[in-house]
C-alpha cells in the first residue's frame, strides 16, 4: 500500500525532522531513501533562472582588467641629483667601489673600463653619462661613489657606480604613470615612466634602451 509522503518529507518526518517515517528503519537515513535522491535529482536538472544565466554571461564576457594592482619590484638609486629606479630582472649584484682599469683607446666619457668582479672582468660605464644626466649644481650635494651595481639583460652584463641607494622596493603597476612631454633633460628617452615613492618623483628607466646606450658606448 502505498503511502502518501509530503514534500520534504525528510525535514518533517525523517532524520531532519520528528523521525516518525515508516520506512526510516529499513533505510537507516534519508540519503539512502529513492524519494530524498529523487529531490537531488530535480535540484540539479532544474532550469535556470533567465536572470543567473544573464549574470554570469555578463561576468565571462567581461574584459578582464590585469596588471593594475600587481607590485613591480624595482631597484631604486641616485645618479647626479636624479632618483632613478630599474626594474630588478636586471638586478645581480652589488659591490663595494672597485678600481677601474682603463682599456687604451676604448675608455672613454661612457665607457670607463673594466672592473674586477668576484674575479671576473666586467665592463663598467657611467650610466649617468649613458643617459646624459647633467652634472649637479651647486648645492646638490653630490657624494662620491661607494657602490657598484652589476646588472644584466639578454646575456650582456655591465657595472656602474651609484651616488646612493634606497634598495629593492615593491611598487604598484598602476602608479607608474607615462613620463612628462616636458621632461627637461636628455635622459627622457630612457624613461619608460615615473612614480612617488616617500615623497620622491622617480624616473624608471627603460631597461632596453639603457642596455642600447651601454652597448653604444662599446661600439664607439
Amino acid at each position: 500500500m502505498s503511502v502518501e509522503r509530503p514534500e520534504k518529507c525528510w525535514k518533517l518526518i525523517g532524520v531532519f525532522g520528528n523521525a516518525s517515517c515508516p520506512d526510516l528503519a529499513a533505510h537507516a537515513h534519508c540519503r539512502h531513501c529513492p524519494r530524498y535522491s529523487e529531490a537531488g535529482r530535480r535540484l540539479f536538472d532544474r532550469a535556470i533562472p533567465p536572470e543567473f544565466r544573464a549574470e554570469w554571461t555578463r561576468l565571462i564576457a567581461a574584459a578582464k582588467e590585469t596588471g593594475l594592482s600587481d607590485p613591480v619590484s624595482v631597484l631604486i638609486f641616485r645618479l647626479r641629483g636624479e632618483w632613478l629606479a630599474l626594474k630588478t630582472s636586471c638586478f645581480r649584484k652589488a659591490a663595494d667601489a672597485q678600481p677601474v682599469h682603463t682599456v687604451p683607446l676604448k675608455s672613454g666619457r661612457v665607457f670607463l673600463g673594466l672592473v674586477n668582479i668576484d674575479g671576473e672582468l666586467l665592463p663598467c660605464v657611467s650610466a649617468a653619462d649613458a643617459i646624459n644626466l647633467p652634472e649637479p649644481g651647486a648645492g646638490r650635494g653630490e657624494s662620491a661613489s661607494t657602490r657598484l651595481f652589476v646588472v644584466a639583460r639578454g646575456g650582456e652584463r655591465f657595472v656602474f657606480p651609484v651616488d646612493e641607494a634606497l634598495g629593492v622596493r615593491q611598487i604598484p603597476a598602476a602608479s607608474v604613470r607615462p613620463p612628462p612631454d616636458t621632461a627637461a633633460h636628455a635622459a627622457a628617452p630612457v624613461v619608460g615612466g615615473v612614480f612617488e615613492f616617500s615623497g620622491l618623483g622617480v624616473g624608471l628607466l627603460d631597461d632596453a634602451r639603457l642596455f642600447q646606450e651601454f652597448d653604444r658606448a662599446l661600439s664607439s
